[in-house]
């Protein structure tokens, strides 16, 4: 299972319930451990960094309450909801390693990777 955040990570908040997208946008500290949920996949407590009210959904049954809070501490969010935001190198490295993946790919996993590298090495040296 691979997971977009981590624990500690700082993340945005991209996705939410109906009635509680007022929290898409914000930035929260993801806490961990994870919990698998069957409906949402992986889920994280996340601690909001700002105190700006919270609003969240309390479900009994088929009726849905959205309720919202003054002091919001370890709220449970689906990992796929969560964009995190990391540092700027560990970003470097994520877009290299995808840029790498892909090349390997269109090569179906020749030598391409090899020959991009040289071709830009060429370009700088001439």
């Amino acid at each position: 299972m691979k997971l977009r955040c981590r624990e500690g990570n700082a993340a945005l908040i991209i996705r939410e319930e109906p009635g509680c997208e007022c929290n898409i946008g914000r930035v929260v500290t993801v806490q961990g451990p994870f919990k698998l949920q069957t409906e949402n996949g992986p889920t994280w407590l996340i601690e909001p960094e700002s105190s700006e009210p919270w609003t969240y959904a309390t479900y009994f049954g088929d009726r849905v309450v959205i309720r919202t809070i003054r002091f919001a501490d370890m709220i449970e969010h689906p990992d796929s909801w969560l964009l995190p935001l990391r540092p700027e190198d560990e970003l470097d490295w994520l877009a290299q390693n995808e840029t790498q993946k892909r090349l390997i790919t269109l090569g179906k996993g020749k030598l391409l990777v090899q020959h991009a590298f040289q071709k830009a090495d060429l370009r700088r040296s001439g």
